[in-house]
């Protein structure tokens, strides 16, 4: 009996997902189901390999489903989430893609009975793609990559072992990391860039000089604005108000930071303004250097072996039974 695993979401995460699984598929002794409200999306995902099948009525995407991947905007994920559970089975393990955690946590435990379990995750793409603003789905897209996994307090540690193998099947390191504290690294990482990005465009575009200047923009600010176009309003919006607590001290910072820019240039302060942009490069350069190597320190990475089929179908299989004996004992 194959292990069934779900996508719901058939964008560029999910279906890069089903082509990842998919090279390990008859190994690990997997079957991949898929489901999009845009059914060419799931066409589209059939045609290119990344699922065995597409399903559109979401139920029975589900039912048989050993674990689902919620692969949907942040700005989706509630409305999802609560699709979802009546036709999980009972023991199945859902996890998501988003970029939030805290939010994700505190509606699966109003949402899920006791017998179906959330891990949050979330992947830190191939350092090959850092400068990709593609959407194209690949198969590579988590290789030599990291991925979150954010247990609430009472995860299970089966369903955190299995999303942890899966995230090695598709070439991704798995790390444990607190859900406030994802949370918080998220804003300066994700939401921060791209509310900046929205910002500076939004400055530049309504200065009537923006004719003119629109001709003259080159890669500086197609790179510099391309975060806001790669998130998209509603889940920018979603990241930056679900995590407001994160997001504000980051943005007055960041305010305070440009402050003391401008005062250093209006002053003409070479000095200041030299020292800001130097200590800045070599930052930008020393992380960028560890980011393409992917070499960080083995004591943040978990050291487990990648998990064989056999292997991967016990702890299936153990899961089942925990979860009854779960239920059993409430």
């Amino acid at each position: 009996m194959p292990i069934q695993i779900t996508l719901i979401g058939l964008g560029r995460i999910g279906t890069s997902l089903g082509l990842a699984l998919k090279r390990k598929a008859q190994e690990a002794n997997l079957k991949i189901v898929g489901h999009d409200l845009d059914l060419q999306l799931a066409k589209q995902a059939q045609s290119k390999g990344a699922i065995d099948a597409a399903e559109w009525n979401l139920p029975a995407a589900c039912e048989n489903a050993d674990a689902i991947f919620l692969c949907v905007p942040l700005s989706a994920m509630r409305k999802v989430m609560e699709e979802v559970i009546p036709h999980a089975k009972p023991a199945c393990v859902i996890t998501d893609t988003a970029p939030l955690k805290m939010p994700l946590i505190e509606w699966a435990a109003e949402l899920f009975p006791p017998d179906r379990f959330y891990i949050g995750g979330a992947p830190i793409l191939n350092p090959a793609f850092l400068h990709d603003g593609g959407s194209e789905p690949r198969a590579d897209l988590f290789e030599s990559g990291l991925w979150a996994l954010v247990p609430d307090a009472n995860a299970s540690p089966e369903a955190l072992k299995l999303i942890g193998d899966v995230a090695r099947l598709v070439g991704a390191a798995p790390f444990f990391v607190g859900a406030a504290e994802f949370d918080s690294l998220i804003a300066a990482t994700n939401t921060l860039p791209s509310l900046l990005a929205a910002a500076l465009l939004h400055v530049v575009t309504a200065s009537p000089d923006w004719a003119d200047a629109r001709k003259l923009a080159d890669r500086n600010f197609a790179t510099a604005t391309a975060p806001v176009s790669q998130a998209g309003p509603a889940a920018l919006r979603a990241a930056a108000i679900l995590n407001r607590s994160s997001v504000l001290p980051l943005l007055d910072a960041l305010i305070e930071q440009v402050a003391t820019m401008r005062k250093a240039i209006a002053e003409g302060d070479e000095a200041s303004i030299e020292r800001l942009l130097t200590e800045t490069i070599i930052a930008r350069e020393a992380w960028l250097e560890k980011r393409l190597a992917s070499n960080w320190e083995a004591d943040e990475m978990p050291k487990r072996e990648m998990p064989g089929p056999a292997t991967m179908l016990r702890q299936m299989v153990g899961l089942g039974r925990w979860g009854e004996t779960k239920k059993g004992q409430k």
